[in-house]
């Protein structure tokens, strides 16, 4: 793996404790938060909800050192152009894209292969997220 994302959970709990302690008794629970999100800590430190991280380094600096000779210049200035626009939260993958079924998938019954399930432009719900989603994409590489 050249790369992968991680979620920082503590962004996630700050925000559901201050709308709790703003007096909201129920607050959101923030299940899919992009990486425009944020926490500042008391040092000033932003930390961003979701970042692209490996071996305690973030953004393009996180590709893997063994794996980045292979990847061609053009890729690693897309993903850096990618990263930037989803922390300003001008583009998101689940949004840009339409998702194709390859006809696999976890459990349960899965669309047919080349099945269009949501086209490119539309914004996911938290519901299809969480319970039709069950299905692989087309073009991914599933590994056994």
């Amino acid at each position: 793996m050249a790369v992968s994302f991680d979620t920082r959970w503590e962004v996630i709990y700050e925000k559901m404790v201050l709308g709790y302690m703003a007096g909201n008794k129920n607050p959101e629970t923030v299940l899919f938060p992009g990486m425009d999100t944020s926490m500042t800590l008391a040092n000033g430190t932003v930390e961003p909800t979701v970042d692209l991280m490996n071996a305690g380094k973030v953004g393009i600096e996180a590709i893997s050192p063994k794996a980045l000779p292979d990847i061609p210049d053009s890729i690693v200035q897309l993903v850096k152009q990618r990263r930037e626009q989803m922390m300003a939260g001008t583009w998101d993958p689940f949004t840009a894209h339409e998702f194709v079924s390859n006809g696999t998938g976890m459990e349960g019954l899965f669309p047919a292969a080349g099945t269009v399930v949501k086209p490119a432009g539309v914004v996911p719900t938290v519901e299809f997220l969480l319970s039709q989603f069950n299905f692989d994409l087309k073009g991914l590489t599933i590994l056994q």
